[in-house]
């Protein structure tokens, strides 16, 4: 128990949450990789409906974050954005703001703008992929389509 309030672990622990974020934010519309030539990257096997097989029970909506006062919307709406993103900002300022991070930042930047204005932003599909995408990723960008097409056509 002590082990887990030290401030060593407690870094620890905000690195590892800065790098899920950089993963997440990578998921969401970051169609390119973050490498950076002589950096170390991450790799991850894509996981998506078509790996597993679906479950024998059924599946529970959604948790939405379209209404106030929920964990959800608190989430989306302050915590995401004002916590989480600016810690990772903090964390890696030296990365984002080198020239190689430049089209990241911007992207970084435009994600954290839309959920500052949550209430104005509608939901969109990714961006397309570049032509030279690994099937992997045309997999994952796939069963991401597939996952927002009933909020997309619903104006959400």
């Amino acid at each position: 128990r002590y082990l887990h309030n030290t401030p060593v672990r407690k870094k620890e622990a905000m690195k590892k949450c800065s790098l899920l974020v950089l993963v997440i934010i990578n998921l969401f519309s970051l169609h390119q990789a973050w490498i950076v030539p002589g950096k170390t990257c991450l790799t991850m096997k894509s996981m998506t409906a078509s790996d597993h097989p679906q479950p024998k029970l059924p599946i529970p909506q959604p948790i939405l974050s379209n209404t106030p006062g929920t964990w959800a919307y608190d989430t989306m709406s302050r915590r995401v954005d004002s916590e989480i993103l600016q810690r990772t900002y903090d964390d890696n300022k030296e990365n984002f703001d080198s020239i190689e991070f430049k089209n990241i930042l911007e992207r970084f930047n435009s994600l954290r703008s839309q959920l500052q204005s949550t209430a104005d932003t509608k939901l969109a599909y990714l961006d397309d992929l570049s032509d030279d995408a690994s099937e992997e990723r045309r997999r994952e960008h796939s069963e991401w389509t597939r996952l927002l097409k009933p909020f997309v056509n619903n104006g959400d």
